[in-house]
């Protein structure tokens, strides 16, 4: 079977699935929720719906000014144990809350606001 998703980053909306969701769409993609009440609140809502969703991190994240991609390549050990760490954390979560997959993404060098999460620099 075919996977079509929709995206629900920033918390869970009601009404973002009643606007946009159809039968057609089976999965869902999150990503940077600000409490485990709205991955509460989400998994509820795929349970009943038979929904599937994955996680694209960061899945909690409570201020994303202070938020940098883990430098999983960084040749500070305390670092690089540290981005291990994250990622181990939201696996965590993902299994906690069955989530289909976790997506990850890691930078090696520092983030800066200015510059895109998902620009091909910043990946590894």
């Amino acid at each position: 079977m075919r996977r079509l998703q929709m995206g629900m980053w920033y918390g869970f909306d009601q009404n973002l699935w009643d606007n946009y969701g159809s039968d057609l769409i089976n999965g869902l993609e999150i990503s940077q929720y600000k409490n485990r009440e709205q991955l509460d609140r989400l998994a509820e809502f795929c349970q009943s719906r038979e929904i599937s969703f994955g996680i694209h991190t960061p899945v909690l994240i409570t201020d994303k000014e202070d938020y940098s991609l883990p430098m999983l390549t960084a040749l500070d050990r305390v670092e690089r144990d540290g981005a291990l760490k994250r990622i181990e954390d939201e696996v965590l979560i993902a299994s906690q809350y069955q989530a289909d997959y976790s997506l990850s993404i890691s930078t090696n060098r520092s983030y800066s606001k200015r510059s895109s999460l998902l620009e091909p620099a910043n990946c590894v």
